[in-house]
């Protein structure tokens, strides 16, 4: 990554910004199903932010992360419009259409803007990459927030990677093994088991607690095409996990194909709210947090210190690519050597191989796989540890552009996190002021690490 230009001051870009509060909101149904809700203030100044949310778990939502946006660009003059998206699936191209419709709806109901700038968290900024290579003459901007973009298929062939390592060292953990879920999973029982097994170790006391938690595993699996799918890692999560050998996570963590990012163990919320005499000190376990939780990880014993939380990051979030039962992945481990174990002969005998299925391998990486041709300025904001999304997403996506020629459209800067998009307000809002004066005044955006930046107030 190469660092170019200065960090711009933003407090040249608020001045021309006058102080406006929102006025005016515009909620509907899209034509596919999906809400979507327009911000405008009062003294609009012209130009409009486009926000394409991550995944989610609930339908038909727009997350906290979108009002958090509304509240920050609004009193600066900005109209701000976001999708819930028409399905919880993950539909890159309908979530482009989404965006792509919700932008049509903004010039019919408000008018058309002088810039408009898109703003993708997660998922979102691969939709936004999506929507930017296809329909580049209506943007001039994007900003990329903690962004999955690598690529479906990279994304899926890392599931799979994972997957397979994860039953080869835990064979049928969770009563089953992951890339080969039953067509019929009790997920009462499921989540009974992992309150119990809670319950065993931390005491009746936090009961209810515990329930709530382990309630997530039923989030892990769904019916598709009619057949149980299960997200090769989401249960993986939850507490039913509590039983692992820390020496096979441990090792399974050391394989290089996974390509860990190096992380930094955080001690788990819950865990810190108990009271002093149900601390678990003594459990020789990592603890994981659930599904899309943050995925903090607390090692028990001090080893392995940070290991868990990248794995937890390599199995969880971006799932429901593949129809696990009929084996139709989008990637195949046929010819990979893995390295890095304790025992590298005995690993590559006894890992399950795959094929990859030429049909799902297409739709997976139609759905989306980066051209690299970024025709506009776009600035990608990536934490350094993220479990959820790891670095080489944002790799792929400069070598990409790179291959295509246009690197110099691309601005890198990055901050010091192990958390999934856990940037501070100003963090976030100097990626995207450096986006507008790279847009609006030429000056190109700043390339590095924005760790701890702090943006000049409005005078």
């Amino acid at each position: 990554m190469r660092t170019r230009a200065v960090l711009f001051s933003s407090a040249l870009l608020f001045a021309a910004i006058p102080n406006a509060q929102a006025q005016e909101v515009i909620t509907g149904e899209g034509e596919h199903g999906d809400l979507y809700e327009i911000h405008v203030p009062a003294e609009w100044n012209g130009d409009l932010v486009l926000f394409a949310p991550g995944t989610s778990l609930e339908p038909l939502t727009l997350p906290q992360s979108f009002q958090d946006a509304v509240d920050q660009l609004t009193p600066m003059g900005f109209a701000v419009a976001g999708t819930s998206y028409r399905t919880l699936d993950w539909d890159i191209d309908g979530g482009a259409q989404d965006v792509k419709a919700l932008r049509g709806l903004f010039g019919q109901q408000v008018g058309a803007p002088d810039h408009t700038y898109l703003w993708g968290r997660s998922m979102g900024a691969l939709v936004a990459v999506d929507e930017a290579e296809k329909s580049h003459p209506h943007y001039d901007g994007a900003l990329l927030l903690c962004g999955a973009t690598g690529g479906s298929l990279a994304i899926a062939e890392r599931q799979l990677t994972t997957g397979a390592l994860f039953d080869y060292y835990f064979p049928g953990a969770l009563g089953f093994d992951v890339l080969d879920p039953p067509a019929v999973l009790d997920l009462d029982a499921l989540q009974q088991a992992a309150t119990d097994l809670l319950a065993e170790d931390l005491g009746n006391a936090v009961q209810a607690d515990l329930a709530d938690w382990a309630s997530d595993v039923s989030r892990c699996c769904r019916r598709i095409w009619g057949r149980t799918v299960c997200n090769p890692g989401c249960v993986l999560s939850t507490p039913l996990v509590l039983d692992l050998d820390q020496s096979l996570l441990v090792e399974m963590a050391s394989v290089d194909q996974l390509g860990l990012p190096v992380a930094q163990t955080t001690l788990s919320p819950f865990l810190a709210s108990l009271p002093g005499d149900l601390q678990p000190t003594g459990l020789p376990r990592t603890l994981l947090d659930t599904f899309f939780g943050g995925t903090e990880v607390v090692d028990l014993m001090g080893a392995a210190t940070g290991v868990g939380v990248a794995v937890v990051g390599a199995i969880t979030g971006n799932g429901w690519l593949w129809d696990t039962q009929s084996s139709r992945f989008p990637s195949g481990n046929e010819d990979v050597v893995y390295t890095g174990s304790r025992d590298d002969a005995a690993l590559n005998a006894g890992i399950a191989r795959f094929s990859a299925h030429a049909g799902t391998q297409q739709q997976v990486a139609h759905n989306y796989t980066p051209s690299g041709r970024l025709r506009f300025p776009v600035v990608s904001l990536v934490g350094t540890q993220d479990p959820n999304v790891w670095p080489f997403n944002v790799d792929l996506l400069e070598a990409s552009t790179e291959d295509a020629g246009f690197r110099d459209n691309l601005a890198i800067q990055s901050v010091q996190s192990a958390e999934h998009c856990a940037f501070t307000p100003d963090e976030q809002l100097g990626a995207f002021l450096d986006l507008t004066a790279w847009v609006e005044l030429g000056l190109p955006a700043f390339e590095g690490d924005v760790t701890g930046r702090q943006v000049p107030a409005a005078d």
